[in-house]
This record gives structure tokens, sequence and C-alpha cells, in this order.
């Protein structure tokens, strides 16, 4: 009930308070950002390893692979 009304809009498909998850092709919506991310910076997913760039899309972010992958440093 609260689904449909919205009221979990807020949440879902959120790690923390307006910071969206992101989606990985692979993986799903699984890599968070931090807050700190601008549009460009690269991310990682830590399920898959895989690289992404960031673009700034509204009040989320669009992950583009990059074709390389996380070190475990990295991840």
């Amino acid at each position: 009930m609260l689904a449909r009304q919205g009221v979990l809009d807020a949440i879902v498909r959120h790690s923390d308070e307006h910071v969206p998850l992101i989606e990985c092709p692979h993986c799903g919506p699984v890599i968070a950002v931090p807050r700190s991310v601008t549009s460009g910076d690269t991310i990682h997913c830590r399920v898959c390893a895989t690289e992404y760039r960031l673009h700034q899309n509204n009040e989320t972010f669009v992950a583009e692979p990059t074709g390389n992958r996380g070190s475990a440093e990295q991840l």
C-alpha cells in the first residue's frame, strides 16, 4: 500500500538519503555513489569489479563502462 502511494520513493533504490544506487548492467542496482562523486568520475561495482565513468543525469548518474576492472585496493 505504501509503495503504491509513493511514500517509499525516497528510499527505494537509494543507499542513503539522496544517494541513489546506480545500475550496473551486469549486477543490477548495486553501486552506491559517494556524495563527493561528480560527473566524469570513475567508480567500481563491488560485485563484478567493472569500472564505470559516471555521467550526471538529473538527480542521478548513468554508468558508462570503461572496459577496465577494479583492483582489490580500488574495491
